[in-house]
Formats: C-alpha cells, structure tokens, sequence
C-alpha cells in the first residue's frame, strides 16, 4: 500500500503505449487545422476564379460554419461510438473537399450566366465547408482520446499540446508549401489534399482510447463499490458522490474521490438519516480525520456549492435517475441554454473568435492591399511569400497564445484564487487595443508582422479559455456537446463580420482601367451580385484605406465582448465571495450548512 502511494503519478503515465498515442493524436490534429491556411490561397483562388471579395469572404466563412457547426454531433458521436467513425468521415471529406476546390482552381474564371455561375460557386462553398466538418472531425477524435487516455493530472497539459497541433496546422502546411512550391497554389492545394487525409488514415488504425488505471485505488471491495442514489422519506432528496472509476475516466478524479471520502467519514452526520446512509460509507479505515472537510479544497467545495445550485433547477428529474457526478455540475441538454453562464460563453467567445476570423480569412487579402497600394503592377509570387508568411506567423502565434493563456487561466484559479472568467477580461481587453492598432497604425507590410502576431495570439487564447469555463460551470459528464453548443456562436458573428469586409473592400475596388489614374468608377454598376461575378477583377489601390471601415465594426463588438466579460467576471466574484463566506476563511462550514455532513439536500417542495 505504501509503495503504491509513493509511486509519482506523473511518471506511470508517461508510458510508451500512451506517449505513442499522444503523438499520432497530434498528428491528426495538426491534418484538422488547414481552414486557417484559407488566407494561403483565397486571393489567388478569387484571381483565377474572377470573384469580388463579398464572394470569395463567403467561401471562407463556409469552412468556418463547417468546422463550428459540426462540433456538438461530432461532440456526441465521439462520446457514443468512439474517434473511428470521425476519423473515417474526415478522410472522405477532407479528399473530396480540397480535390474539388484544386478541380474549381484549374477550371478557371466562373462563367457570367446564372445556372452555371450558381452551381460553381456553391460547389466551391460546399467544399471548403466539407473540409471544415472534416476538420472538426478529426480534432474532436484526437483530443476526445487523449482525454480519456491520460490521468485527471495530466489531461490538462496532453489536451493543450493536441489542441496546439491543430493551431499549428496552417504553419505546417503552408511552410512546406513554400519550401518547395513557393508561389504555386495548385501545388499547395495538391498538398493540403493529401497531406490532410493521410493523418485521417494514421488515426482510423491507431488512435484509441487506453484505459487509465490508477495505482492508488485501494482495495477491490472500494475500487468496485457503486453506491446508489438514497432518499429519505421527507421532501430532502438526498445525493452521493459518484466514486472514481477507471471505466469512466472523463467523470472521475482526485477531487472527487475526496468528495467520497468527506462521506465516509461522517457517521455522526449520518446518524440522523440511519435508513439512508449505506454501511459502505461508515468502514473505519475511510475516517481520517475528526473534521471530515480538512482534506477538501476551497476549489471542490465551491465545486459542490456549484452543483447544488445547478441540481435546484431540475431536482425532480435527479429524483428519479441515478447520480452520474462526481461532486460537481452536470448541467445539459435544454437545461443548458436556460443558463445564464452559457449565453455569456456564447455571446463572449462568439463576438471575440468571429472578430478574429474576420481577420484570419482575409489577411492575405489585407497583405495584397498593402503591397498594391500605388504600385498596381506588383510581383504576384512575392505578395504569394508575404500571405505565406502573414499565415504562418498567424498560426504559430495561434498556438503560443493557446499553452499561454491556459496556464494563465490555471495561475488565476490556483494561485490567484480568482475566477478564470477574469481572463476572458484580459482576452477582450486584448482584442481590443489589436483591432485599434489595425485598424489605425497597420499601414504597411512590415507591420502587418505585429498585427498578425498579436491577432493571432489572443485569438489562440480565447479558444484555450473556453473549455476550462465550460467545465467549471457545466462539468465533465456532457463536456464535448456542451463545448460544440458553445462553439456555434462564432458561425454568426465570424459570417456578419467577414461579409461585413469583403463589402467594405468592394466599395473601395476600382475598375483595372481605372486604376492607373485614380478614377472612380460606378459602384452600383461594377459589383454584380453574388451570383454573378465581374467580368475583370477590381483593385483597390488605397492600401489599409481600403478596409479600415470594416475595423470599426469589430471595435464596437470587442466593446461589446469586455462589457460581458466584466459582468461574467462580477458574478463569479460574487458567487465566489458568497462561498467563501458560508463555508468560513478556516475552510468550515458555517451556520447555513451542517456540521460535519457533506450531503447535498435538493428541496423537492
């Protein structure tokens, strides 16, 4: 027993079968993430195929609905059927959506009448959005599995390097492209064709999940006891803590077993319910300590304050079911948008992510107006290296901003003692002063360099904020469709603010005959509809004059965004101050609970 509990967790996790797992879920991950690398290609996609920035903004935002949109099936699929079936669906996609946009770049320019100019633009939106359900797919597959592969101890950390692989995605494609094709979008296409299916392939035969088995479970009359849901025969419903299970890696945890054991050691407590406490939970080796809360964190019991006030709601439901917690939320389904916290998630990571796709699906755009600016005859292959370069700088920061803002999150919780929802503070602060600068100081392709990096960052960092919040309001039972549900809002705002630009840029486009002298051509006769693009390609000449406009609309929705998260941040301060000051500074409960019991009592009346 001693040597059991001597040996370091960290290290009998680190095991080859797991750190080989963990290296073909990156893999796969880093086969997720191309619908960032659209950039890499859209303006010379939009050349070939004569669309106006309106058209060629819609194709990108089609991958981006793809890949938000997907997210609670794959979420519940996943849970149900395992990563296989993802990863299959994602190899065919990921084939068939990039082959058809390669097939649409090589037949060039979509012919002027309506049947025809309809199909083709449809199909080229439809591929790109099969690739971003492709995408959602496999990253949905790879990080479900090294969730349930790993340890609660180390989950956090394996998750966050998976996640970084699908972040680094664009970089990894777009730097390779370079290396031997620079300049050549038929090659990258051809790349990101096969290179985005063959991890598919790798993942389908040797991604799955290997069950964790902790060293440290006790006895096997302890590691096999499921105790049942009680209730007395008053109107208090009565719940337990759901003790770990390795069967059940996603639900269990350290803070949970201790949860058990504030039960078991609390026969006094007991004692006024005899007919419902179980003899299981009154065995003397579980009694540690006169005071059963000693060994609790502030952290699980605000965890199970949390839950009582979540199950107040839907107390008659629990009644009838069988408890599948572990001491904290299990808040889904339509209970979950009845939530104040889930449509502040919603509204929060929809305005900031949907700011920063604006900004991701067209930076080589926003580059090629830099570099046309007063000088419309411009090497293309040198402005094809700069949308290169603006992609990778993006995708790498993208990633740094993900492992920083975690661990910033972790600091603000464990250290700090502050709610993690103060850093989606810090992130819409952030967004803030980056849309500012973009809009106001961005004025050449050096600089674009800075913006892209500090876009790309707290655009990184928004996304690794989410499923902490998620977790710690909602709980692990329903986690992957609670975060796709909470990842759906940036469908709308990422469409409205991409339209909002490819507009923004049409209004400021000149007809090619004019842009040597600066005329201004007609603007309601030279921006067909979306359905029917021009004959010849506008230009803008104006450098960041031609898109700043559409900066003030992500201004406003960043002002939005940090208002929210202000407020989010106040009630969990609250929330948080008024745990603190029912269960005592000393880590006691006071007059409002009772002493020396850890049940949790649901008022059926």
């Amino acid at each position: 027993m001693l040597e059991a509990l001597s040996q370091p967790k960290e290290l009998s996790a680190l095991t080859v079968p797991r750190i080989g797992m963990l290296a073909a879920c990156i893999l796969v991950a880093m086969g997720s993430g191309t619908n960032y690398a659209f950039s890499a290609y859209a303006p010379q996609l939009g050349e070939r195929l004569k669309l106006t920035h309106t058209q060629l903004n819609i194709v990108g935002i089609a991958g981006n609905i793809g890949v938000f949109s997907s997210a609670p099936v794959w979420g519940r699929c996943v849970d149900r059927y395992g990563p296989k079936p993802l990863f299959a669906t994602a190899f065919v996609l990921l084939l068939t959506g990039y082959s058809g946009i390669r097939y649409s770049y090589h037949a060039g320019a979509i012919p002027s009448d309506f049947p025809s100019s309809g199909l083709r633009f449809a199909s080229l939106a439809l591929c790109n959005f099969m690739t971003g359900v492709a995408g959602t797919a496999g990253i949905m597959g790879s990080v479900n599995t090294t969730a349930r592969t790993f340890p609660d101890h180390a989950r956090a950390s394996t998750t966050g390097i998976v996640l970084s692989g699908f972040g680094l995605s664009a970089f990894f494609f777009s730097t390779i492209a370079g290396l031997f094709s620079p300049g050549d979008t038929s090659s990258l296409l051809l790349l990101l064709t096969v290179g985005t299916a063959f991890p598919m392939i790798l993942g389908f035969f040797f991604v799955h999940p290997i069950p964790w088995k902790p060293n440290n479970r006790g006895t096997p009359a302890n590691r096999n006891r499921e105790p049942e849901n009680f209730a007395s025969t008053s109107n208090t419903i009565y719940h337990r803590c759901a003790e770990y299970d390795s069967c059940t890696p996603l639900l269990g945890g350290q803070d949970g077993a201790l949860v058990c054991n504030c039960y078991q050691g609390t026969a006094a407590g007991a004692s006024s319910h005899p007919e419902s406490t179980p003899e299981a939970f009154l065995t003397p080796q579980t009694v540690r300590s006169e005071d059963p809360f000693s060994n609790l964190s502030a952290d699980v019991r605000r965890m199970l304050d949390r839950r009582r006030a979540a199950e107040g709601d839907v107390g008659s439901e629990l009644a009838s079911q069988p408890s599948q917690s572990s001491g904290e939320a299990n808040i889904h389904g339509w209970a979950l948008w009845k939530t104040c916290d889930f449509w502040l998630c919603f509204s929060i990571f929809g305005l900031l992510t949907g700011t920063g796709l604006m900004y991701i699906n067209n930076v080589g755009t926003i580059s090629q107006a830099l570099i046309a600016q007063a000088n419309p005859d411009y090497d293309i292959a040198y402005a094809a290296r700069v949308q290169a370069k603006q992609v990778t700088i993006v995708s790498l920061m993208n990633c740094l901003g993900r492992i920083c803002f975690g661990s910033l999150s972790d600091f603000t919780k464990h250290r700090l003692h502050r709610p993690r929802s103060y850093c989606f503070v810090a992130a819409s602060t952030a967004f803030l002063l980056v849309q500012v600068v973009l809009q106001q100081s961005i004025t050449d392709v050096a600089s674009l360099s800075w913006g892209s990096a500090m876009l790309g960052f707290v655009y990184g960092g928004s996304f690794s904020l989410l499923p902490t919040l998620c977790i710690g309001y909602f709980g692990l039972a329903h986690f992957s469709e609670n975060f796709g549900f909470a990842t759906l809002s940036p469908i709308f705002t990422g469409y409205l603010f991409s339209i909002a630009f490819g507009k923004t840029l049409d209004l400021h486009e000149l007809p090619p005959e004019l842009g040597q002298d600066g005329g201004v051509g007609n603007s309601s006769s030279s921006h067909p509809s979306i359905l029917h693009p021009p004959a010849e390609r506008h230009r803008c000449l104006e450098g960041s004059a031609c898109y700043a406009e559409a900066f003030t609309v992500t201004i406003l929705a960043c002002l939005v965004a940090l208002a929210l998260s202000v407020w989010m941040s106040w009630r969990d301060f609250r929330r948080m101050d008024s745990e603190e000051v029912e269960y005592g500074v000393d880590g006691g409960y006071g007059a409002s609970s009772k002493p020396g019991s850890c049940r949790r009592t649901v008022e059926s009346g």
